[in-house]
């Protein structure tokens, strides 16, 4: 049994994208009793079932391919054009005969939504053959997760990163798509009308870190055990002004979070 696989993304919109390259290893003999049916007419050279399938941005979408004639022997190569922004095609034989194979079409949580056809084509020589798929992508409905992080000792002109602690609640991973950070409030016991202490004294960088972040089902992670660099997670800063800033001594800022994610 021999099997053969081939795995293409395609980075972002305006970058042409096809799966290339994709050969049949199978047992000779195989040609002659697919070419025979073919001449009868009993099957198309190229066939793909379901014709359409619909899922969630970030999931797979499986369909099957069933060659004949010249298409299911040693040397066929099948492409995959007209793939969505982010997506990937892969397609695996395992039939010795080379008559049929499973197609998977993988997409990430940056695809855009939408409807998108394909184009499969078959080749072996001058012999070439089409099918037309087609793809639904849907927007994933958000799921509720955790967040939580401090800072403490801030000090003028030097920012602090945040290790944020993210919660999984649900019974399944969960992809993060979106994380912020804002300061809430500021209470600045030594502040004056003279002295004054502000939201304009603090600044935050935002998560700058790839997307998206997996969470296992019922676990907790943070930024670091992710993998996330200390440049790449939230910075928390105390802007250092030209001015007295004793009024911003001993003061507390509350932050808040906020983020997306989806089920994985």
């Amino acid at each position: 049994m021999s099997t053969v696989s081939q795995k293409i993304r395609r980075v972002g919109p305006g970058l042409p994208v096809m799966a290339l390259g994709v050969l049949a290893a199978c047992a000779f003999g195989a040609y002659a009793i697919q070419a025979s049916r073919h001449h009868r007419h009993e099957h198309p050279p190229l066939k793909v079932s379901p014709a359409s399938r619909s899922i969630d941005g970030g999931h797979d979408a499986r369909y099957h391919i069933s060659l004949a004639g010249r298409l299911a022997a040693p040397g066929a190569k099948l492409r995959v054009r007209g793939l969505p922004a982010y997506a990937w095609a892969r397609i695996r034989f395992r039939s010795r005969s080379c008559s049929r194979a499973p197609l998977t079409i993988g997409t990430s949580s940056l695809t855009p939504p939408g409807d998108y056809g394909m184009r499969l084509t078959g080749s072996r020589g001058r012999f070439h053959a089409n099918a037309r798929l087609a793809l639904k992508i849907s927007t994933p409905d958000n799921v509720s997760f955790g967040i939580s992080g401090d800072v403490t000792d801030l000090q003028p002109g030097a920012p602090q990163a945040i290790d944020l602690t993210l919660t999984n609640r649900q019974a399944e991973p969960i992809a993060i798509t979106q994380l912020s950070v804002a300061v809430h409030t500021v209470t600045s016991p030594n502040s004056s009308s003279w002295l004054p202490c502000t939201f304009s004294d603090f600044s935050v960088q935002q998560f700058s870190g790839p997307y998206p972040l997996v969470l296992p089902p019922r676990s907790t992670s943070t930024l670091s055990s992710l993998w996330v660099a200390p440049a790449q997670r939230p910075q928390v800063l105390l802007v250092d002004r030209p001015v007295d800033q004793d009024g911003c001594q001993r003061a507390t800022i509350q932050l808040s979070y906020g983020g997306k994610a989806t089920s994985k």
